[in-house]
């Protein structure tokens, strides 16, 4: 009875063994079937972590590049020597200075010299002036006298003249008398005249020479000024507060007229001079905003020069900061900017990543499920981490937006963990 019991055991853990291995079977089979299927329509796989997918979402999208930049000074005079002479330097490079600070000193023998005779010439001369203005009056009054005395003369024999008519009248003097009066007259007339003509000649004679004096004094004049400024500028002043930049030379180095010797740098006009890449060059514009990180900080400016000239495929453009410089901020000091293009609302995006280059942005993957399959598609904008998609894909659509040529050029691939 008990060997019976143990039978029908047997058989029904049998029976239990066989229908299990029949499921397993069927499973395997459907698994198989469907990883068939998937071979038969995709070229073949990559693992889904070698790749990168985003989101098609809508939005706000900024063009934008960064570019790396330095610190320049928009103001930074540079002083140069008014003479030959020795420099005495009253500051050394770094050091701060105020607007009209003393901060170099030209020692100049040969210009001290001449400034000397010049001005013992220009005394010379006002001395001459003012002597010539005393003997031109003192000649102007003697010719003044010789035309009162011709006048006094000329009237007495007016009235010798008057007797002489009332006595020939009266027959109490003789013709030859009368004739005599007349011309006693007619000479003193003319001696008036001429004495009248030649004062007032004279006196012509005598401004000119004393306006020929007084033009080489201011001649001189204007020669000692002109000296006397160049002494002056001897003491070499700074022209703006700031800091001293490069020291041209050595202390007490000999140095010649017109040679370079210090820089200084206006601290409150610095800006940001970077360097763009060509195929940016017909998007920008003067007054483009900007940002300027610095610090961890982020600065607002905008663009305030662009050059016009291509060198190495970029051109240069200058960054003012639009609020107080940053404090700290040095000269030639490396700083990463962000120059925003264009700004555009509600439109499709991605974010950007290698498949623009790969793809030559007209074509990535579309992911459904675990397929990835190769779509066309045309990006408009490009911003420093998304991209504007005009067509080809719809929002919430999944792409792949790593390097394409991981796929192959396959027009499908089946994704795989």
């Amino acid at each position: 009875m008990q060997c019976l019991i143990r039978k029908e055991e047997r058989g029904k853990y049998k029976k239990l063994f066989i229908l299990l291995s029949i499921a397993l079977l069927s499973t395997l089979a459907g698994y198989s079937w469907k990883w068939a299927k998937a071979y038969s329509i995709t070229d073949g796989s990559v693992q889904l972590e070698k790749l990168r997918i985003a989101e098609v979402t809508r939005g706000d999208l900024v063009k934008d590049i960064s570019v790396n930049g330095r610190v320049v000074a928009a103001i930074r005079p540079t002083l140069f020597s008014p003479s030959n002479g020795s420099v005495e330097l009253k500051v050394r490079a770094g050091d701060s200075v105020d607007e009209n600070q003393l901060i170099a000193v030209i020692h100049s023998p040969q210009l001290q010299s001449q400034l000397e005779q010049e001005k013992a010439t220009l005394q010379s001369l006002e001395l001459e002036v003012s002597r010539q203005r005393i003997s031109n009056k003192l000649e102007k009054l003697g010719f003044q006298q010789q035309v009162d005395v011709t006048s006094v003369r000329r009237d007495a024999t007016r009235r010798e003249l008057k007797r002489a008519q009332l006595s020939i009248a009266d027959q109490v003097i003789s013709v030859i008398d009368y004739e005599k009066a007349k011309d006693d007259l007619k000479t003193a007339e003319m001696e008036f005249n001429h004495a009248e003509t030649e004062a007032q000649l004279q006196s012509e004679r005598l401004d000119f020479e004393l306006k020929v004096k007084a033009l080489q004094l201011e001649r001189q004049r204007v020669l000692f000024n002109e000296l006397q400024r160049r002494t002056q500028q001897l003491q070499i002043y700074s022209p703006v507060t700031g800091k001293i930049g490069d020291l041209l030379v050595e202390q007490k180095a000999s140095v010649t007229e017109n040679q370079p010797l210090l820089s200084v740098v206006d601290l409150s006009g610095l800006e940001v001079e970077v360097s763009i890449p060509e195929s940016y060059a017909d998007d920008l514009r003067s007054g483009m905003d900007a940002e300027i990180s610095y610090n961890n900080q982020l600065f607002a400016g905008s663009i305030s020069a662009i050059s016009p000239e291509v060198k190495n495929n970029s051109v240069t453009g200058t960054i003012r900061f639009s609020q107080d410089i940053p404090v700290g901020l040095r000269q030639n000091q490396q700083l990463t900017t962000r120059i925003m293009i264009e700004s555009k609302e509600g439109i499709l995006k991605v974010k950007r990543g290698a498949f623009l280059q790969s793809g030559s942005g007209r074509l990535t993957y579309l992911v459904t499920n675990d397929i990835a399959k190769r779509h066309p598609i045309q990006v408009g904008s490009i911003g420093i981490s998304e991209v504007e998609i005009i067509s080809g894909l719809n929002e919430g659509d999944q792409v792949v937006i790593s390097d394409l040529s991981i796929m192959g050029n396959s027009p499908m691939m089946r994704l795989t963990q």
